[in-house]
C-alpha cells in the first residue's frame, strides 16, 4: 500500500513497536496542521476541536459541546482503490470518553473512514491513502507505525458477530495472551471484567468452557466486544454492529454503549439514524466519500446546516 509523503517534520520515528503497558508511543503534532478545509471551498464541515466547538452562527454552540484534546484527527484525510475514491479530504477531530455516530446512504465511505483509523484497509492491495490520520498524537499511516500496536490500542467490532472457535474463555483470553500474560489468575480477573464490562457474564460465568459458537447472535456480539476490550484499547470502532441483531439484543448493546462511554471513544458506522440518536454525542453525515456535516447530534437530527443532511434526515433520499 502506497504511504503519504512524510514532511520534514515527521521524519524521526513515531512508533518503534509497543510502548509501557501498550501504550501508543507518540511524536508531537507539527504546528502548522490544517484545522480545516481550504478556504477556497464551497463547504466547510463543521468541526468540534480542541480550538471550536461549531460553526460561528450555531445557536446552540455552547449547548453542551465540550472543548476537547481529541483522541482521534483526521486532516484532510483520503483514501483510494485505484482510482476510485473511497472517501476525500475529511477533516474532523473526534473527542474522548464519547461516542460518534457516522451515517450516510450505502457507498458513501462509512465504513472506509472507520476502517482506516485502524488500518484494516491495508489488507486491499490497491488501497492507498492521503493526508493525516492521527490517533494519540500518532500519524497512522506513518511507514513506521507498528500494526500490532496499533490494532490493540483501537479496537475494531464488525457487522456480524465473529467469536473465535473457541470457548468464551478463551476467546477473551486471546488477545492478553498474545500481550504476555500467562498467570492463569491474572487472566481469569481480567476475562471476568471484560466480560463484566460488555454485560454478559451474569450470562455465562457458569459456562465459561462452553464454545462460544454455541451463544446468541446478541450474546457472541456482546463477547466481540469484551474481546475488543480486553486488549485495553483507548478507541473502540463499530461497523454497524447491530444490523445482524433481533430488536431487545440491539437495545441491550446500545445500552452497552451508554455504559462505555465514560471509558472509551466509540466511533459507531451506521444505518439506522434512530440509533446514531439515541447513542451518540457527535454525529458526521458521509456522502459520496465526502463529509458534509458534523455537530452536535441534536444539531444534526434538528437543526442540520446542509440541505443535503436535511434530505438525507427526512428521507428525501438514501
Amino acid at each position: 500500500m502506497t504511504q503519504p509523503e512524510q514532511s520534514p517534520a515527521e521524519t524521526e520515528p513515531v512508533l518503534q513497536g509497543p510502548g509501557p503497558e501498550g501504550e501508543l508511543r507518540r511524536d508531537e503534532p507539527s504546528a502548522d496542521r490544517a484545522r480545516g478545509r481550504p478556504s477556497g471551498e464551497a463547504r466547510k464541515p463543521i468541526r468540534v476541536s480542541a480550538s471550536a466547538s461549531l460553526k460561528e452562527d450555531d445557536g446552540d454552540a455552547d449547548d453542551g459541546a465540550p472543548l476537547c484534546d481529541p483522541v482521534i484527527v483526521s486532516d484532510a484525510f483520503s483514501l483510494y482503490y485505484g482510482s476510485t475514491v473511497g472517501v476525500e479530504d475529511i477533516t474532523m477531530d473526534i473527542c474522548p470518553c464519547s461516542a460518534t455516530a457516522i451515517i450516510g446512504p450505502s457507498g458513501c465511505g462509512k465504513s472506509t473512514f472507520l476502517r482506516s483509523i485502524n488500518r484494516m484497509n491495508d489488507l486491499v492491495p490497491s488501497a492507498r491513502a492521503e493526508g493525516r490520520l492521527v490517533v494519540s498524537g500518532v500519524n497512522v499511516y506513518d511507514k513506521r507505525v507498528n500494526l500490532v500496536n496499533l490494532r490493540q490500542q483501537v479496537g475494531m467490532v464488525f457487522q456480524r458477530p465473529n467469536p473465535f472457535p473457541k470457548s468464551i474463555f478463551d476467546n477473551i483470553a486471546f488477545g492478553p495472551r498474545l500481550q504476555g500474560i500467562r498467570r492463569r489468575g491474572d487472566l481469569e480477573e481480567l476475562v471476568e471484567q471484560c466480560l463484566r464490562d460488555a454485560a454478559l457474564w451474569d450470562e455465562v460465568k457458569d459456562d465459561l468452557r462452553k464454545s462460544a459458537l454455541a451463544l446468541s447472535g446478541g450474546q457472541q456480539q456482546r463477547l466481540c466486544i469484551a474481546r475488543a476490550l480486553a486488549t485495553r484499547p483507548r478507541v473502540l470502532l463499530m461497523d454497524e454492529p447491530c444490523s445482524a441483531l433481533d430488536p431487545i439484543a440491539t437495545g441491550r448493546i446500545e445500552e452497552l454503549i451508554g455504559q462505555l462511554k465514560p471509558d472509551y471513544t466509540i466511533v459507531i458506522v451506521t444505518h439506522n439514524m434512530q440509533q446514531a440518536a439515541r447513542v451518540s454525542d457527535r454525529t458526521a453525515f458521509f456522502c459520496l466519500g465526502k463529509l458534509i456535516e458534523y455537530g452536535l447530534t441534536r444539531q444534526v437530527f434538528t437543526n442540520p446546516h446542509e440541505e443535503e443532511t436535511e434530505n438525507y434526515i427526512t428521507g428525501r433520499f438514501g
